[in-house]
């Protein structure tokens, strides 16, 4: 337990103890402070360590959560996921003005077959599509 609760409602902003929360506005991926987990497969997430500064996080409701309150400019997961891992992380981001997509680059969609998603990325609005640029080409690098 970290003494922390996060709460928030599409529409009605986001919140950590009571306290508005929102995501920072970074727009430059070098040097970004991603929070991710340790098991992201280091072969394709070497672009990012390459680029950014790695903080460990292992839960990904947890990291949708920092990084909706700031604690971190972004997080990603190569992994396909399901939804219910993610939905309430997904709007946290979202109700505190940041963005979340898929790996592909759509906004997440929930209650719909499957109920996978490939990858995750997700940021202040501003540095989200260039997150999901590099994740896209590390998805396409075959090496």
């Amino acid at each position: 337990a970290q003494e922390e609760f996060f709460k928030g409602a599409a529409g009605q902003g986001a919140y950590l103890n009571d306290n508005p929360i929102h995501p920072t506005n970074r727009q430059d991926v070098d040097g970004a402070r991603l929070l991710v987990s340790r098991s992201e497969p280091a072969k394709k997430f070497q672009v990012f360590v390459d680029r950014c500064a790695i903080e460990p996080v292992g839960s990904i409701a947890y990291r949708l959560a920092k990084v909706a309150g700031g604690d971190g400019d972004g997080t990603l997961t190569f992994r396909s996921i399901y939804e219910w891992d993610v939905c309430a992380g997904v709007l946290m981001v979202e109700a505190a003005g940041g963005k979340v997509v898929d790996g592909d680059g759509r906004a997440m969609r929930f209650n719909r077959q499957p109920a996978r998603h490939r990858g995750v990325v997700a940021a202040g609005a501003a540095l989200t599509a260039g997150l999901q640029g590099l994740w896209a080409t590390a998805m396409a690098d075959k090496k």
